[in-house]
């Protein structure tokens, strides 16, 4: 039974709770890359976006999510995007023309390596010290976002 005056039981809920987490984020890649690749290609608008600005978009967020990650884990204050729109259109702009086959590779690759990443974190620093349960989250209901503008 669990005891909630246990700390080293809500620990153990937590843990739990982050593992499920991260089993989900690596369930809509998986979900997101089957998604993209039937999809008919890079220049389908999806909201009045190609397809490939929204992928290029994600893999910009999840580059930046690792690295804020990696600075968390060691101390220096993640980075900062204060003008969201403009992120996401440099990050079109600067990913935008690989190849759509590349894209997606890519894509998924740094997809895997985020979710890794949210793993190595949570083994190496404990959940709140670094406070990247948030960014899970908030990760997890992009990916969510995308998907059903892909359905």
């Amino acid at each position: 039974m669990f005891n909630n005056d246990d700390p080293n039981d809500s620990l153990t809920s937590e843990e739990d709770t982050v593992s499920t987490n991260v089993r989900t984020l690596a369930d809509l890649v998986s979900d997101m890359d089957r998604a993209l690749r039937r999809a008919p290609g890079p220049d389908l608008l999806v909201n009045d976006r190609p397809l490939k600005d929204i992928v290029s978009h994600l893999l910009g967020w999840n580059l930046l999510t690792i690295a804020s990650i990696n600075q968390a884990l060691t101390g220096i204050s993640p980075l900062l995007v204060s003008d969201i729109d403009r992120f996401n259109q440099s990050a079109a702009l600067l990913l935008g023309d690989y190849p759509w086959d590349l894209l997606l590779e890519i894509n998924l690759r740094v997809a895997s390596l985020l979710c890794h990443s949210y793993r190595q974190a949570f083994s190496l620093s404990g959940l709140s010290s670094v406070g990247v349960v948030e960014w899970l989250e908030i990760d997890i209901a992009h990916y969510k976002e995308h998907l059903v503008e892909l359905s």
